[in-house]
């Protein structure tokens, strides 16, 4: 087992000539993208660090004296720490009980490919990133449990804006409150392969009065188990199947879909995204949207729908 690690903070760091590739582009990597953060993130970090834990295993049974089985593997995993605010309190420090803050490996490549190993830790930088400040957003929205839909993008407006967040807020009808369907916390949910430390409470639906909400759905179930891992037509189908079902509690159904935006995360992955989410759509022509985007809440997910419905009778 092999364990590289690679930190930076306010006080620059010196990595050793004659490293291995990795060694290099992560010191890159690392360089860049704290410089990044620092100047654009608002509160920005004060230490970044990436650490890869690489494991080669060898594996050999027998009986009676006779070898039945042999063989082995290996894993690379990465780990990224994102530290916001001062040494003295920063988000790893618990205050009053609130929940501690930790980081969970992501699987990387053996094959040193500079572009898309600069991907996956920028992917991982933005994701820790976000686990550091989702709890102020949390502590903002306390009880009122959203939908959401979580993607990273190249840039804003400005090139001094490193986060955006949008609100939609609608008045209650005849002053009933809205209904939230299938509430949950965010640190108990799943968002591809892993959970994330974030501390916010959601739900999967919003019904408020005629029109009705959604969470972002993608290949995710909604038993949490994700489907079509590495297949993004597969995985749009099931986001429309997640779709129909959260509908159905909702008291509505596809044919009253108004509104339908789809993100992927690569642009190969555009038509039959496209045409998956279209086919269960076809009794409803909504007004529909397609966007690149650099990534959603974790690398294993391809593609993300949002949808928006008025209730048969509404406005």
């Amino acid at each position: 087992m092999a364990l590289l690690c690679f930190a930076a903070s306010i006080a620059a760091t010196q990595t050793p000539a004659n490293k291995p590739a990795l060694l290099d582009i992560m010191s890159q990597e690392l360089n860049r993208n704290f410089a990044a953060l620092k100047e654009k993130a608002d509160p920005p970090p004060y230490y970044l660090s990436y650490e890869v834990t690489e494991v080669e295993y060898q594996q050999i049974s027998g009986t009676l004296g006779v070898l039945s089985t042999q063989g082995g593997g290996k894993s690379r995993t990465l780990d990224v720490s994102v530290r916001v605010g001062s040494p003295k309190l920063d988000n790893y420090r618990r205050v009053r009980g609130d929940r501690g803050q930790f980081t969970s490996g992501a699987l990387l490549s053996f094959e040193d490919v500079p572009n898309a190993i600069a991907r996956r830790l920028w992917l991982e930088t933005d994701r820790a990133y976000r686990s550091a400040i989702y709890p102020v957003i949390g502590k903002h929205l306390a009880g009122v449990r959203p939908v959401s839909t979580g993607i990273i993008t190249t840039g804003f407006a400005r090139p001094d804006i490193l986060f955006e967040l949008d609100v939609v807020a609608l008045r209650k009808q005849a002053g009933a409150p809205h209904r939230r369907i299938r509430p949950y916390h965010s640190s108990a949910a799943r968002y591809g392969h892993q959970g994330q430390q974030l501390d916010c409470e959601f739900c999967m639906a919003v019904v408020a009065g005629d029109r009705v909400i959604l969470r972002g759905q993608t290949g995710m179930g909604l038993d949490e188990k994700l489907y079509g891992a590495g297949d993004a037509k597969a995985q749009a189908e099931q986001a429309m199947r997640n779709v129909e079902t959260l509908l159905e509690e909702a008291g509505t159904r596809l044919a009253n879909v108004v509104k339908a935006t789809v993100y992927v995360t690569d642009r190969a992955f555009l038509a039959e995204v496209n045409a998956a989410v279209m086919r269960r759509l076809a009794d409803a022509e909504p007004a529909f949207t397609s966007v690149i985007v650099k990534g959603l809440a974790s690398p294993e997910l391809l593609m993300e729908v949002d949808i928006t419905v008025i209730k048969d009778g509404g406005r």
